[in-house]
């Protein structure tokens, strides 16, 4: 027994002392911990000031207290975001059917498309694949 007491002694002192290094003392420093590693380095990206930047932003956006506030301050978000992006994804109806029609046709087309092909089937939650109603539809290749 008291070899558990002194191991669960042992990590709770750890985890307090993890959490006391991470979270406490950088939060009690003045002034911005961010700001002041990132002028040490002259040579840093410029990319690493936009996303300060963006962070400041953020944080505005989190305090606005009406539509007209939350609004304003998201354009320069949308600005940053426009710019800086590389792919913008303007679709959420992506089709995920692979499948190979040597052996069986009945596969969705797009003429006939009768499933999304989605892993996670129609939306409904985990696990709730059709591919039942894919192999009912296949027959095999004669």
């Amino acid at each position: 027994m008291s070899f558990i007491l002194r191991r669960l002694v042992f990590y709770l002192v750890a985890a307090w002392v993890a959490l006391t290094i991470n979270f406490f003392i950088p939060r009690a420093m003045p002034g911005n911990a961010v700001q002041s590693i990132m002028s040490k380095f002259p040579n840093l990206q410029p990319s690493a000031y936009h996303a300060l930047e963006v962070n400041a932003d953020l944080a505005t956006l989190a305090g606005a207290s009406t539509t007209a506030a939350q609004t304003q301050a998201l354009v320069p978000i949308e600005q940053f975001v426009a710019a800086n992006l590389p792919i913008i994804p303007t679709t959420t109806a992506s089709e995920w059917f692979e499948y190979n029609s040597q052996n069986y046709t009945g596969w969705p087309t797009q003429d006939n498309p009768y499933e999304t092909g989605q892993p996670s089937g129609t939306n409904n939650g985990p696990g709730s694949g059709t591919d039942e109603v894919v192999i009912l539809h296949l027959s095999p290749r004669t």
